[in-house]
């Protein structure tokens, strides 16, 4: 077994301003890296973690995805990330009509008011906090279904769900808490809705014959899942215009080019940067074998900036040639909101840079603690 000199850990890595030095090293010297004390591979090279993304039979999601058991003890039940062909299918199935480009294209008209309401409100103060958090959690729970005079309370309770210390692997006692009262939440509500439908996506869960513990599993992953990630790319985008004048000066001249903008984020900073499978069976990878029963991460982040598939990888590079990435993952699993994210970042961009196309990032830049998220905690911003 070969082992990097530079140990992959992480926790450790968790708010690096720089992970893609470990990553790089990864790809070139333990492109299927073992963590003993950790207890799990690591892949780190783009085709190998696009094979694993594919192969849910051999690569399986039975186990959990997550390193820190999210989807078990936060989640729970009716998380779909956490299953297989066919319970992972029944349940995706239940919601997949209300997040198809279809049905998230007819949100645009909600997404813009809401930007341009946030808009409004910013002055010079911290993005993050007024603009690329709060938008994804309206958004999320206007398509849920949960009333306006709720939210407030609602982004209070996640926001607890979500807090980690730094280099820490457990979830904190309030945020079990938190998450506790967030599922019985979920569970009153789909009750209501069976008695009083409307055309929400709680409607939907509470019209299907998933039982009352997958409800809650189903409404937490979509509503973590439609915050985090958007949240993480927003934030992302927005800096990165800031630090790199060529991009912002090509987004500012064409605007039909953002979507194009917004996949370069994407592959340069990819919101989740990695999930967790358990091998079926023994597999070979390179030159290593993976026994059966093994946790093996699919390190997307360090995938997305594989020289081997991405010339030079580590340019941040809008007029590069679109190349499929796997910042959305891949296979069965891929991300059901990938076109409501893309959506609410578009817009939210049009938006920014059309009221503020001068505007500048202070100091200081704080990245998120979460060890599997690219995020940023806060992003002050002088418009």
């Amino acid at each position: 077994m070969v082992a990097s000199r530079r140990v992959f850990d992480p926790f450790d890595l968790a708010g690096a301003v720089d992970p893609y030095p470990t990553y790089r090293e990864l790809r070139d010297v333990a492109p299927a890296f073992y963590n003993a004390s950790r207890g799990f591979w690591a892949l780190s090279r783009f085709e190998d973690v696009r094979g694993a993304s594919r192969d849910w039979g051999t690569f399986s999601n039975s186990e959990g995805v997550d390193l820190d058991e999210l989807g078990r003890t936060v989640f729970g039940p009716g998380d779909f990330l956490d299953t297989d062909p066919p319970d992972h299918d029944e349940l995706r199935a239940v919601v997949k009509g209300r997040f198809t480009p279809k049905a998230i294209a007819s949100l645009e008209p909600i997404i813009r008011d809401r930007v341009r309401t946030l808009l409004d409100a910013l002055s010079s103060g911290d993005a993050v906090e007024q603009f690329a958090w709060p938008l994804p959690i309206d958004v999320m729970c206007s398509i849920m279904g949960f009333p306006q005079s709720e939210r407030e309370w609602i982004a209070r309770l996640y926001a607890k769900v979500m807090e980690r210390s730094p280099g820490d692997d457990s979830i904190p006692p309030g945020s079990l808490e938190a998450a506790a009262e967030l599922r019985e939440y979920f569970i009153e509500s789909a009750h209501e809705r069976r008695s009083r439908p409307e055309g929400d996506v709680v409607t939907m869960i509470s019209q299907s014959e998933v039982p009352d513990p997958k409800v809650a599993g189903i409404c937490f992953v979509l509503f973590s899942a439609g915050i985090d990630t958007v949240a993480s790319l927003l934030g992302s985008a927005i800096l990165l215009l800031a630090e790199h004048p060529a991009a912002r000066k090509l987004a500012l001249a064409n605007p039909n080019g953002l979507p194009t903008v917004i996949e370069e984020v994407l592959r340069y900073e990819s919101p989740l940067q990695f999930n967790a499978r358990t091998t079926t069976v023994d597999v070979a990878v390179g030159n290593e074998v993976i026994p059966a029963g093994e946790r093996v991460l699919l390190l997307y982040g360090a995938a997305n900036r594989d020289e081997r598939r991405f010339e030079r990888a580590d340019d941040f590079d809008v007029s590069r040639e679109p190349k499929r990435h796997l910042a959305f993952g891949e296979g069965i699993h891929f991300c059901i909101g990938a076109p409501l994210a893309r959506l609410q970042t578009r817009i939210a961009l049009e938006e920014l840079l059309s009221r503020f196309p001068r505007y500048e990032i202070d100091e200081p830049v704080k990245r998120s603690p979460a060890y599997n998220m690219r995020s940023l905690s806060s992003l002050p911003i002088s418009v």
